[in-house]
């Protein structure tokens, strides 16, 4: 079982934190953090390099209907998670993932972990239906 998830999410500045000052990419882009409005969100998707950013088109300040999938595994960096972005959001496409995949959240996705071991502790009605 894998990661897959529709929200509406406004991209932002992304300030760092308090253990780990931002900086620009090799590009010298800043990266951007999505605050997830409406549906779901993986946490490991929160955040993007300005790079990956700017090649998906979106800006900040601005508000996106995006899918997040779970691609292959890294053996580096484990779990990793693709980003597409449908376009602009409006206030009815807000409502809409809203209605349908419920108000803005975020999931825990443990990058390390493998997709079976991530819902092992999942109770049956979970599994089968872990969003």
């Amino acid at each position: 079982m894998s990661f897959k998830s529709t929200a509406v999410v406004l991209v932002q500045d992304f300030t760092g934190t308090k253990d780990h000052a931002v900086k620009a990419d090799k590009n010298s882009l800043m990266p951007v953090a999505f605050r997830c409005l409406a549906g779901t969100m993986p946490n490991l998707g929160s955040v993007l390099s300005g790079t990956v950013a700017k090649s998906l088109q979106f800006k900040v300040g601005t508000r996106y209907l995006v899918t997040f999938e779970e691609g292959d595994t890294d053996p580096v960096y484990g779990r990793r998670i693709n980003v597409k972005n449908w376009g602009l959001a409006s206030i009815q496409d807000i409502s809409d993932v809203e209605e349908v995949h419920g108000k803005g959240r975020i999931e825990k996705i443990d990058a390390k972990a493998s997709t079976e071991k991530a819902f092992e502790t999942a109770d049956a009605e979970e599994k089968a239906n872990p969003f």
